[in-house]
């Protein structure tokens, strides 16, 4: 892999989708794969990785010797700090032995501190959501102090990842937007409930207002 690693994710993805990995010798599509996997962690701009988890990239790396970077792509997709501290404990050896990780060790961390921002708003917000999230939650979330929380969300808000309002008085953020994102199984399982929660309480306001309105019925 050579230049922008963002620039190199998005066009191997679309070399990809016309020479699929299962048309190439193993040791190519294992190559590529990597190399992907490696992008996708240190590019800039890329913190959704969805897209990614739903190609076969990702089953080609868990089938090899790389299967410690599919499990860092999904701790990554999912926010998932703990885990990503765990595998780095783990597979320390393998990690020092990747230059593009040991130079953006500090990008690194930024990049799963703002995932798990994004997964945490994503889980509040929606039709029944609550859209005001207290700094001490996100701190909690994201394992900082509670006086770091305000840098996080300036640097998520200067990113575009969220949009929203900050009251540091009351040091609260109202969140707005979450940027889109290529949901996996348990995230449709959660919007699901939460539109299904959503339309069973427009229906109850219905029913309210029938009953309370005859006239208007």
């Amino acid at each position: 892999m050579s230049g922008p690693a963002s620039d190199f994710y998005k066009y191997a993805l679309l070399l990809l989708a016309y020479e699929p990995l299962t048309e190439m010798p193993p040791g190519e599509a294992a190559t590529i794969s990597f190399d992907l996997g490696i992008a996708a962690l240190v590019g800039e701009g890329l913190y959704n990785f969805g897209e990614l988890l739903e190609h076969p990239v990702v089953s080609t790396l868990e089938s090899g010797e790389y299967a410690w970077l599919a499990q860092l792509l999904r701790a990554f997709n999912a926010g998932d700090i703990a885990k990503y501290e765990s595998l780095v404990t783990m597979h320390h050896k393998k990690l020092e032995e990747q230059p593009a990780l040991l130079a953006n060790t500090n990008f690194l961390k930024e990049k799963i501190t703002l995932m798990c921002l994004t997964e945490t708003l994503f889980k509040r917000i929606g039709p029944n959501g609550d859209r005001s999230v207290p700094f001490a939650e996100i701190a909690t979330a994201s394992k900082l102090p509670l006086d770091q929380v305000e840098l996080l969300l300036m640097r998520a808000l200067s990113l575009n990842l969220i949009r929203g309002m900050m009251d540091q008085v009351d040091q609260t953020l109202r969140v707005t937007w979450v940027q889109p994102r290529v949901l996996q199984p348990s995230q449709v399982a959660l919007m699901t409930e939460r539109l299904g929660t959503w339309c069973e309480t427009v229906n109850n306001t219905l029913h309210f207002l029938e009953n309370e309105t005859p006239e208007f019925a």
